[in-house]
């Protein structure tokens, strides 16, 4: 049956199926791993979000889910009159409530206490606990932006600790990496794919199949890594090093950096396309001062 069809399939091909059969009510599973069609297709659970809006020609069915995820979430998103989504379209901050609202002594409490690897108690900080618990049972790639020692990375590490993939790798990229060296270390190596490489190495992306992959200073990435990665967003795939055969990883990104990526995709040094699929979900840290 149909209901027995979206409730077996996987994530992206639901989500096919829901882009062209339907476009104005989505019902998200709280793991984030599977979308079904209308309140009459399935039997909902109490736990489960009822999402409804446009899905727009030319957006990819991720997209389009997120987008309207993060509409649930209270965020205001960029739209022209004709509501499909800016061209141009600011970075995003994900607010699990509106800026105006302020979090009392006892919801301070409830949300730092989910967190004890936090430090801090600020309501800036607070809110974007609020959204990493949230969104953490999603599939949704995250971008955090933050000055260095915000804590980007512990961020990184709660929303893996509150995702279904906790029992998987968090797997985080080692700052020092030079940009000769990341390609290998990001995607892995063949066998003689270079001087030195005397066996197969995988990279980051597979040590972290089936869990997170947190990806320090994605700012700082060479043009020609940055298109590798955004395959690996829009095929799951990656290739080694040396190695002509593509192989799948099932990853959930979660990208960080402390510069201006739109200062960089105007200096030209940071691919607008990468950018818009890294900026899906984004939090912004506070900075300690």
């Amino acid at each position: 049956s149909h209901r027995k069809f979206l409730a077996d399939k996987e994530y992206g091909e639901a989500l096919d199926t829901l882009v062209k059969a339907c476009s104005d009510m989505l019902l998200l599973s709280p793991d984030g791993n599977k979308i079904f069609l209308g309140k009459r297709l399935v039997q909902p659970q109490p736990d489960w979000w009822f999402v409804g809006g446009r899905i727009f020609p030319g957006e990819t069915p991720a997209r389009s889910c997120c987008r309207l995820l993060k509409r649930e979430l209270g965020e205001e998103l960029g739209e022209d009159e004709s509501g499909a989504p800016e061209s141009e379209a600011p970075a995003a901050e994900v607010a699990a409530v509106p800026e105006s609202a302020e979090l009392d002594s006892a919801e301070l409490d409830s949300v730092f206490a989910d967190f004890p690897e936090i430090i801090g108690r600020s309501p800036q900080l607070a809110k974007a606990l609020k959204t990493v618990r949230k969104i953490a049972r999603t599939r949704c790639t995250v971008l955090i932006l933050g000055e260095t020692g915000t804590g980007k990375e512990l961020i990184a590490q709660a929303l893996h600790r509150l995702s279904p993939r906790n029992e998987k790798a968090f797997i985080a990229t080692a700052n020092a990496v030079s940009p000769t060296l990341v390609e290998r270390e990001l995607f892995g190596h063949k066998r003689g794919a270079f001087t030195g490489a005397g066996e197969d190495k995988p990279g980051y992306f597979e040590a972290a199949h089936g869990g997170t992959l947190f990806l320090d200073e994605v700012g700082d990435l060479p043009m020609d890594v940055q298109v590798k990665l955004l395959r690996v967003i829009q095929e799951g795939e990656i290739n080694r090093v040396g190695d002509p055969e593509p192989r799948k990883v099932d990853v959930r990104l979660v990208a960080a950096t402390w510069r201006d990526l739109k200062q960089l995709i105007a200096e030209k040094r940071f691919r607008d396309d990468l950018y818009y699929r890294l900026n899906v979900i984004t939090i912004n840290l506070p900075p300690l001062r």
